[in-house]
């Protein structure tokens, strides 16, 4: 009995697992370049993340999963090359390094899809590596009617591969004399250079749902703290805003106390808010002409209000420091990614 219940509980987190990405298959088709004088002998991937293409965003079934390419990035590609960009002993072997490599979709009734991708091709020398051509490419199609969006994005990256290696042997690259570095130098560079990917990760694409645009955030960016009389936030140094404005940001990192933080922290700018507001009005009401008596102000509206208004102060410190907690919470959760 205890094994059946290791074997279910076994079987369903794995099909939980493969249930969050689609794995794209490349079809072996030849790539025709003519008089070509090098092979790709070699894949490096420095995209700053590895783990994914995109995300679907149109299909309802398959909404919310991120695309791979099955059997992994580095291992695909170098078998897609090996089959149909045979080498031969005149070619020289270069490297192919991904900077930035993505797939995405739009549309709703015209469904289309995109490719995009950023190269450097390498020489390689005593375990070392030299630039010697860099270039990027892009595509955009519409899908099959009848077929989902994702069946077509692998010819999108065969495209924007292809279009690189074709603008490689047009170029002079034989020509150039690099300088060798190591293989973490050049990845560091390239992750510099990886706007793209970055720029994937923060903002995936629009879901369209009952005429609404809901945007999907991912969760491999810090939300960053300005001080002031109300703190403000931003993400990636855009514009400072409230922490509310970031909702979708911990609804998606997937982290119940960063969650619950946030709740809270809402729960606690709402009562300060009430409860200042509140003081405000009665201690308004209070002073107002028509509340005075021969004594002076109506006393049973200005002490309330301005008891509402004092007690509004304490909370409104804990929610600056609960908001603070929320997003040291987050971004703990997202360097841990």
């Amino acid at each position: 009995m205890r094994h059946v219940t290791f074997f279910i509980c076994f079987f369903l987190f794995f099909n939980n697992s493969y249930s969050q990405n689609i794995g794209l298959e490349l079809k072996n088709i030849p790539i025709s370049i003519k008089n070509r004088k090098f092979y790709i002998s070699n894949i490096l991937d420095s995209r700053t993340d590895t783990s994914r293409l995109g995300w679907s965003i149109i299909d309802r079934e398959t909404r919310g999963k991120y695309y791979t390419l099955k059997g992994g990035t580095i291992k695909t590609l170098s078998q897609y090359f090996n089959r149909n960009l045979p080498s031969d002993s005149t070619q020289i072997p270069l490297t192919l390094n991904i900077v930035s490599l993505y797939v995405k979709e739009k549309g709703k009734i015209m469904r289309s899809g995109q490719a995009f991708v950023q190269i450097q091709i390498l020489k390689e020398k005593d375990g070392k590596f030299g630039n010697v051509f860099e270039t990027k490419a892009f595509t955009e199609s519409v899908s099959e009617v009848g077929k989902d969006i994702y069946t077509s994005h692998e010819r999108r990256i065969r495209i924007v591969f292809t279009e690189c290696l074709q603008k490689l042997n047009e170029s002079k690259w034989q020509e150039k004399i690099p300088d060798f570095v190591s293989e973490l130098e050049i990845k560091q560079e390239a992750m510099i250079l990886d706007t793209i990917s970055k720029n994937l990760a923060d903002t995936t694409g629009l879901f369209k749902i009952a005429k609404k645009e809901e945007q999907i955030n991912l969760q491999l960016s810090q939300i960053k703290i300005k001080s002031g009389l109300l703190p403000s936030y931003s993400l990636n140094d855009k514009k400072y805003r409230q922490l509310w404005s970031f909702k979708s940001y911990f609804n998606q990192s997937n982290d119940l106390l960063a969650q619950k933080l946030f709740t809270d922290y809402k729960g606690k700018f709402r009562l300060t808010f009430c409860a200042l507001a509140i003081g405000i009005v009665l201690t308004g009401i209070s002073l107002s002409g028509d509340s005075f008596d021969d004594g002076g102000p109506n006393l049973s509206l200005l002490v309330p209000g301005a008891a509402f208004a004092l007690c509004s102060i304490p909370v409104y410190i804990k929610t600056n420091k609960l908001a603070k907690k929320t997003i040291e919470r987050y971004n703990l959760v997202i360097e841990n990614k």
